[in-house]
């Protein structure tokens, strides 16, 4: 999901599509099995089992591409941080002419689960291509890089930089090397209070901090430019969601929108995504309900950004539609706040926000739920209206 500032829009990653195998030159002219029907699983296993021991490290790895090889090594030193396994997912793709040429006739990439977790969190998932070799008799690791480019999917931080991995009481921030994890491990703690005094469960959290743009994009797999706005992405990762910061936006906040942006991305990750009927005014309103409750001058700045809004193109006479949160509106800030405000109204001070959040999570439709809490959607819009007016009137 895509944090615009203050709110969050659903985002998918991409598969890898399955692809031929080359033949096995060990055997000129042969018919015996091709390198990529082999089973890699020995491969995986001694990874994940020797990267305590540099020697038997470095015998797993294909040194030729030299950029890999320095990869490889910052590499061991991730996996240290880590609890992971790595399967198979019995795919395999060709390498590109020159990819091959470099690394010979032998040269495979296979599709590779990996279920990865810092300590106490939650397995994430992912996807990646490993391109293997083989030379005298054993398989090694050639390569991250050489999937299909048509849909390279997400990839942890870990697999692309040296990481420093820094957990709390159940928060966790897995950072670039040289990007300070702590102030935000620090506004983890605190999203995690403020989720608590809704009656939320927080539950185990991670958050990715990258160092570049770059970085951001390839570990949610988007292209680049398509979120260069954006502050950070609660992204579903198999079955657990991390919390992704774009450094651009995010990464340069100063500690209250800091603390906003997180406890708002908090509420998405425990809470996990709504049905799909719920309409997401509801579902980021909320969020922006929880994060702002605890910070008066934000709140401030929001409603007076409002009301110049509402003043400037009329108040808004309906709830907030999907589309009016979509990425690309060039109003999608106001538009937040209107959803925000919406929950504020709905809430009446008496905590029926958090009431309706909790039957709508536990399958009741929003209709029904606002129902039972004294609203209808016709009610709830003529109440946002007249509160909406009341801000033009009254915020200069």
């Amino acid at each position: 999901m895509i944090v615009m500032l203050l709110g969050v829009l659903s985002l998918l990653g991409c598969a890898g599509e399955p692809a031929t195998s080359v033949p096995d030159p060990e055997r000129p002219g042969s018919t015996a099995t091709p390198l990529g029907a082999e089973s890699i699983e020995p491969l995986l296993a001694a990874l994940v089992a020797d990267w305590t021991d540099p020697t038997a490290w470095a015998a797993h790895i294909d040194s030729t591409d030299d950029g890999f090889a320095r990869r490889a090594e910052f590499l061991r030193g991730n996996f240290a941080q880590f609890e992971l396994t790595m399967t198979p997912a019995g795919r395999t793709a060709p390498l590109s002419p020159a990819r091959q040429e470099v690394l010979g006739p032998t040269a495979v990439v296979h599709a590779v689960r990996i279920d990865w977790a810092a300590p106490g969190q939650a397995p994430a998932t992912h996807e990646i291509w490993f391109t293997v070799t083989r030379a005298e008799g054993r398989l090694r690791w050639a390569g991250t890089s050489d999937g299909p480019s048509s849909a390279p999917g997400p990839v942890p931080l870990w697999l692309r930089h040296p990481v420093d991995v820094e957990a709390g009481n159940g928060s966790t921030v897995i950072a670039t090397r040289g990007v300070d994890p702590a102030p935000w491990l620090t506004a983890l703690e605190t999203a995690r209070q403020h989720l608590v005094a809704h009656d939320l469960d927080p539950g185990p959290i991670t958050v990715q901090l990258p160092g570049d743009p770059a970085d951001f994009n390839a570990v949610l797999g988007i292209r680049e430019g398509s979120h260069h706005a954006v502050a950070a992405s609660t992204m579903p990762f198999g079955a657990t969601a991390h919390i992704v910061i774009n450094p651009r936006v995010g990464g340069s906040l100063a500690e209250k929108p800091r603390q906003v942006l997180l406890t708002h991305e908090a509420v998405h990750v425990v809470t996990g995504p709504l049905p799909a009927s719920v309409p997401l005014w509801f579902s980021e309103g909320y969020a922006d309900f929880v994060a702002l409750a605890d910070h008066p001058d934000v709140l401030a700045a929001h409603e007076k950004h409002l009301a110049d809004d509402q003043r400037r193109h009329g108040v808004g006479t309906t709830l907030v539609s999907d589309r009016e949160l979509s990425p690309d509106h060039p109003r999608i800030d106001a538009h937040y706040q209107r959803a925000w405000l919406t929950v504020r109204v709905l809430d009446r001070g008496d905590g029926t926000a958090d009431r309706v959040h909790a039957a709508v999570r536990g399958g009741k439709s929003l209709e029904d739920a606002l129902a039972v809490a004294g609203w209808s959607e016709q009610s709830l819009t003529v109440a946002v209206q007249d509160e909406l007016a009341r801000l033009v009137d009254e915020i200069p």
